[in-house]
Formats: structure tokens, C-alpha cells, sequence
């Protein structure tokens, strides 16, 4: 139980670092979708507490977590030499992953669902600029 909640401390901890949102705000210019370092900026605020700012697995409450976060700069390693974007998908809307959540409320909240201020257009963008910056992480063969 302790570790869940310095998990959840810590993902919290890394939304708020972000700045906060509420239907009524306009989304912050660094989680809209159509800005040039949308999905770096995304990846900070939502994924790096957990598997650090270089993607690698090792973000400042991976340590508190009941496995190591994956490195997702191997992707393609591992999927033979192509990127699995709808895998990913699945991944970030909270499908089949028990660790990110639930498809109505995945650990990053408002900023990858529909409703609560933000429209299925937006969610989606906002998930397709986070799977291309993922993607322009990859290792590749000889890395």
C-alpha cells in the first residue's frame, strides 16, 4: 500500500509540476497537441516521473514501483524492427495495462480522455503527439 501511494504521490507531483487544469482554463500551450515539443513536453509532465526523462525506465519513483518501468526507447527493439503505434495507443488510454489505470480514469487524468474539458479531437492529438515523440526515441539496431 505504501508504495501505491508514493506512486500516486509522486505522479500527482509531476501533473502539478506541470501546472494545473480545469475544464474552465484553457489547456496549457505546452500540452496542446499542435505545438512543435507537444509530445516531449506531454512525455515530462505524464510519463517521466516513472520512466525518467530519457525514457529509459529509470524516472524518480521507479524505485517505489512493483516492477521497473519498461525502457520505451526499445519499442522497436523489441517488436523486430517497427514501432507498434497502436499498441501504444492501447498502452496510454489505459487498455490492458492495470499499471496505468482504467480506460475512465488513467493515472494522467484530463489531459489523454475525453469529457472533463478536453474533446476526443484533443485526447487523440494529444495521445498521437506523445506515441511520435516516443517513436523519435527509438534505439536503433546498431545504438
Amino acid at each position: 500500500m505504501r508504495n501505491v501511494l508514493v506512486v500516486a504521490l509522486g505522479v500527482a507531483l509531476a501533473s502539478t509540476a506541470a501546472g494545473s487544469h480545469s475544464p474552465r482554463e484553457p489547456t496549457p500551450p505546452c500540452l496542446l497537441a499542435s505545438t512543435p515539443t507537444a509530445g516531449a513536453d506531454l512525455f515530462r509532465a505524464h510519463c517521466a516521473s516513472c520512466h525518467g526523462v530519457d525514457a529509459r525506465g529509470a524516472g524518480p519513483v521507479a524505485e517505489q514501483l512493483r516492477g521497473i518501468p519498461p525502457d520505451l526507447t526499445a519499442y522497436a527493439l523489441r517488436n523486430g524492427g517497427v514501432f507498434p503505434r497502436e499498441r501504444l495507443r492501447q498502452i496510454i488510454e489505459g487498455r490492458h495495462v492495470p499499471v496505468h489505470g482504467t480506460t475512465e480514469m488513467p493515472v494522467w487524468g484530463w489531459a489523454f480522455m475525453r469529457g472533463r474539458g478536453v474533446d476526443g479531437a484533443g485526447a487523440q492529438a494529444r495521445i498521437d503527439a506523445l506515441i511520435s515523440h516516443l517513436e523519435s526515441l527509438q534505439k536503433r539496431p546498431a545504438d
